[in-house]
């Protein structure tokens, strides 16, 4: 994909995705009433075991072992031909816990993959790309595909161009895995001493990690180390969120690492057309003078 703030036409408000889950599981006991919770005489009665298996799930053995490759590939088959949303946030927290970067990356994903829509913003008081704040924004209408690129005060906008100079292809454009196949095979692959959990509609699986496997989200993070992993995954191999953190050391600071992606919206995605695209003309008007640095094109895009 193209690889790594607030999304203003955010379909969804993932907040902190834990209290979401466990507002919709009260909302479940509430709703079940006298058929989940009570007898037919009125009288309270055990719940059955109802969790799921998690040998069931594509990739996930019995004895806590996960094949990653397998899942990962579940995964991105479950989202074949299907459109979804996928938002991922990294944060970089100094030892007193205070955010020293932020990157925020939702990307809203047609099933034919022609038509898209992705922006991220990336915030803080440490350095990002030559001490610089960024918001990258790319848009596809099934024909061609948008950029616009906003450091500090400077903005570009443009058709997305190829080599030869004619419009890229939008599936060039983005990235060959929007599904985030292989950060999740990766992310699986790393993972030690795992052990897996059950609900009654999903499987968790946990581990620790060697922190540089885990493959840092930016160049300037170095002797990463203590690592853990966590993804949550549905009972036909689709992965529902996983989130990933680790130490490491930022200029001459220790700092803790998090980065959580969620995929949500399955069948259910519709781009919308921003407003900025109309501003782009087939010429490209952004004159030469004021273009960003070549090496801002490909800020932060979500990993693959």
């Amino acid at each position: 994909m193209p690889s790594t703030s607030s999304t203003p036409d955010s379909d969804r408000n993932r907040g902190p995705r834990r209290v979401l889950v466990a507002g919709c599981l009260a909302l479940l006991v509430i709703t079940a009433g006298c058929n989940g919770l009570l007898g037919f005489d009125g009288e309270t009665t055990p719940d059955a075991d109802s969790s799921l298996d998690p040998a069931t799930v594509p990739g996930v053995d019995t004895n806590d072992s996960v094949d990653a490759n397998r899942l990962a590939s579940a995964h991105a088959d479950t989202l074949s031909n299907r459109s979804f949303t996928a938002e991922q946030r990294v944060v970089v927290r100094g030892a007193n816990g205070s955010i020293l970067r932020e990157t925020h990356s939702v990307s809203r994903m047609a099933a034919n993959r022609t038509r898209y829509r992705f922006e991220q913003t990336i915030a803080g008081p440490a350095a990002v790309e030559n001490d610089r704040n960024a918001t990258v924004r790319l848009f596809a209408d099934g024909q061609r595909a948008y950029r616009s690129l906003r450091v500090d005060e400077r903005t570009q906008q443009e058709l997305v161009r190829g080599a030869d100079g004619e419009p890229l292809d939008p599936r060039a454009a983005f990235g060959p895995q929007p599904t985030l196949r292989n950060r999740i095979e990766l992310v699986l692959g790393v993972a030690e001493n795992t052990s897996v959990s059950a609900t009654d509609d999903s499987v968790t699986i946990t581990g620790t990690a060697d922190g540089s496997a885990l493959g840092p989200m930016s160049r300037d993070l170095r002797a990463v180390e203590n690592g853990t992993v966590s993804v949550t995954v549905a009972p036909n191999g689709r992965v529902i969120e996983y989130t990933i953190a680790y130490d490491a050391r930022l200029d001459d600071e220790s700092v803790r690492v998090r980065e959580t992606v969620a995929i949500f919206g399955v069948g259910e995605t519709n781009i919308v057309r921003p407003a900025w695209v109309a501003e782009i003309t087939e010429e490209d008007a952004t004159t030469e003078d004021r273009r960003l640095p070549p090496a801002l094109t490909t800020v932060g895009l979500l990993r693959h």
